[in-house]
């Protein structure tokens, strides 16, 4: 990774985390991997990037997703 792309993350993330405060959300950067089994049977599992809880007690699950493909997200 350059360090510009690494900058322009760390940029992001800074700006994230003012607005997650702002907001009052606490938030739990620890990895926790989730497991379960669909109806057809299927097993799957997954892990959380960021967990964070608002003020009225709700739950989010924050998945961050990388690519230098920007036309592949709406903004």
């Amino acid at each position: 990774m350059s360090d510009v792309t690494f900058n322009s993350i760390i940029k992001q993330l800074n700006k994230l985390q003012e607005r997650f405060n702002n907001l009052g959300w606490v938030v739990d950067t620890n990895s926790y991997t989730w497991y379960g089994q669909l109806g057809n049977g299927m097993r799957m599992a997954g892990e959380t990037d960021m967990i964070a809880i608002d003020k009225q007690g709700n739950l989010h699950i924050l998945d961050f997703k990388t690519t230098s493909d920007l036309s592949k997200f709406d903004t």
